[in-house]
Order: structure tokens, then C-alpha cells, then sequence
């Protein structure tokens, strides 16, 4: 709860500064709920990667596109697999834009 409520909170400052994109970065060299996608994505973020870090470990990524409209189809791609793996984010926004 506390962890959701922190994420509520950051995500009200930012977007009332003026953010049009927030992005999360979480060490997964730390406990996490269990339930951090459902979490995260009843906030608006939308898991949309793994990033290794200057030190050697790993952080998950998050995005919330805090209502402003995004075109996923308009971005250009040209393998098989990066298509895949648009489709999968812009999946995963649609389900937490909802």
C-alpha cells in the first residue's frame, strides 16, 4: 500500500509540474511486490523494458504517458521481432490506459 501510494503521489507532482511522459525506473536488485505490474499498471504505467545500469545491475522500466496521445504504429520499424515487441508495449499501454 505504501509503495502504491508513493507512486500515486510522485505521478500527481509530476504531471501537475507539467511531465507528459513518466518514466520509472526500479532496481531489481531490491524486493518489489509481488504484485508490481497490477500495481503499476492501476496507477497508468506500462512495463516497457529492461535496462542494465552503469554498475553492472539491471532496472525494469516503466512508462505512463500520463493521457497525452501516443501513436505506437507511427514508429518505424523494420525487423519481425522489434515489430513484436512494439506490438507487446503498445499493448500493455492500452490496458493501462484504460
Amino acid at each position: 500500500a505504501d509503495f502504491r501510494r508513493a507512486v500515486r503521489r510522485e505521478t500527481i507532482f509530476v504531471r501537475k509540474n507539467g511531465v507528459v511522459t513518466a518514466n520509472l525506473a526500479l532496481p531489481t536488485d531490491r524486493p518489489l511486490p509481488s504484485d508490481i505490474d497490477a500495481l503499476l499498471m492501476a496507477e497508468g504505467y506500462f512495463f516497457c523494458g529492461i535496462k542494465p545500469t552503469p554498475a553492472g545491475g539491471w532496472e525494469l522500466r516503466y512508462t505512463n504517458l500520463l493521457y497525452q496521445p501516443f501513436d505506437f504504429d507511427r514508429i518505424q520499424l523494420f525487423s519481425a521481432d522489434a515489430i513484436a515487441l512494439r506490438d507487446y508495449v503498445k499493448a500493455l499501454a492500452e490496458k493501462a490506459g484504460e
